[in-house]
């Protein structure tokens, strides 16, 4: 299983530079925007490193889940059956460990960018966003809508907004030291 990871992980990063050029001029036209409206309103700008982050890394995802892929690349377009593609083979438990990892950077940056940085949101936001993706393969045909995909991204949305708790909790008690 290892092996399909390390596998799938270095082919997909050329989709990187895609995602940053793609992301990068948004966000920043993004948060020029809001920020503007936060100040007309009386509020603090924004932080402008994780809105950043998360902007290029949704980019990302959208290049790397329907541009990277060919219209009609999927033979058996709808799974509704949950846990079907798990314990099936390694690459198939590959590809949903792989869907987790996709997804922990969604929990890790939505909770830094969020005022009340709550899991469960982050987790909700980040179900509906696999949704989204799974919504739009189906209708163009650039991938599988699998009801697994859903739950291991959520999962990994989940996992990222733990992982910030821990590192923003941590980053706070040791400054109080």
């Amino acid at each position: 299983m290892f092996y399909y990871l390390y596998r799938d992980i270095a082919a997909k990063a050329h989709f990187l530079p895609g995602g940053l050029a793609l992301g990068l001029p948004i966000a920043l036209l993004l948060l020029c925007l809001r920020n503007r409206r936060r100040r007309n309103s009386g509020k603090e700008p924004l932080p402008t490193l994780p809105f950043l982050l998360f902007w290029v890394y949704f980019a990302f995802i959208l290049v790397l889940t329907l541009l990277s892929r060919e219209s009609g690349s999927a033979d058996k377009p709808i799974d509704l059956v949950l846990f079907s593609t798990l314990k099936i083979n390694r690459r198939n438990n590959a590809y949903a460990v792989e869907n987790i990892l996709l997804f922990i950077p969604f929990g890790l940056f939505g909770a830094w960018n969020s005022q009340k940085k709550r899991i469960l949101a982050t987790t909700f936001w980040g179900g509906l966003f696999s949704l989204t993706i799974e919504t739009l393969q189906l209708i163009t045909a650039r991938g599988f809508f699998q009801l697994d995909d859903i739950i291991t991204n959520m999962l990994g949305a989940f996992l990222g907004a733990v992982l910030y708790r821990v590192l923003f909790g941590s980053y706070r008690l040791l400054h109080r030291m």
